[in-house]
C-alpha cells in the first residue's frame, strides 16, 4: 500500500457513517490535482473489493458504472486486474447512496449545495 492511499470505509454496520459515495472520493483527489502541484499530492483513491483486493479508482477501466437508482445510489461492476491471467469473477457492488451522504452533511450543518458537482463522478 503507498502511504497516501484513501480507502473506502469497511462495509459493516458499525462503519455505515463514515462512509462516502465513490463520486466523493474520486470530487475529492480532483480538487486535491487541482490545487496542488503534482508532487505534493497524497492521496490515491483505493476502493477494497470484496475477494479482489484494492481496486485503484484512477483506473476506470476496473470497474463499470451498471445502473444508477433513483436514490443516488450506484451500482458498480469491478474487475480483476488480472482478468486474462486467472479465473476470476468480477464483483456487482452498491456504492453509498448520494441522497443519504448529502443529507448526513445537511444534518452536520454542511451546506450541500457546496456538494452539487458530487452527482457528476463515477
Amino acid at each position: 500500500m503507498f502511504p497516501g492511499d484513501s480507502h473506502r470505509c469497511s462495509r459493516k454496520p458499525e462503519a455505515a457513517e463514515y462512509r462516502v459515495p465513490i463520486a466523493r472520493i474520486l470530487r475529492e483527489y480532483l480538487e486535491e490535482a487541482r490545487l496542488l502541484p503534482g508532487t505534493r499530492r497524497t492521496d490515491t483513491p483505493v476502493y477494497n473489493v470484496p475477494g479482489l483486493g484494492k481496486n485503484y479508482l484512477l483506473a476506470c477501466q476496473n470497474r463499470d458504472l451498471v445502473s444508477v437508482m433513483p436514490d443516488g445510489s450506484w451500482y458498480y461492476e469491478f474487475h480483476p486486474w488480472e482478468k486474462n491471467l486467472a479465473r476470476q469473477r468480477g464483483y456487482l457492488g452498491r456504492d453509498v447512496p448520494v441522497l443519504d451522504y448529502l443529507s448526513r452533511l445537511a444534518a452536520d450543518g454542511e451546506d450541500i449545495s457546496d456538494y452539487s458537482s458530487i452527482w457528476y463522478y463515477y
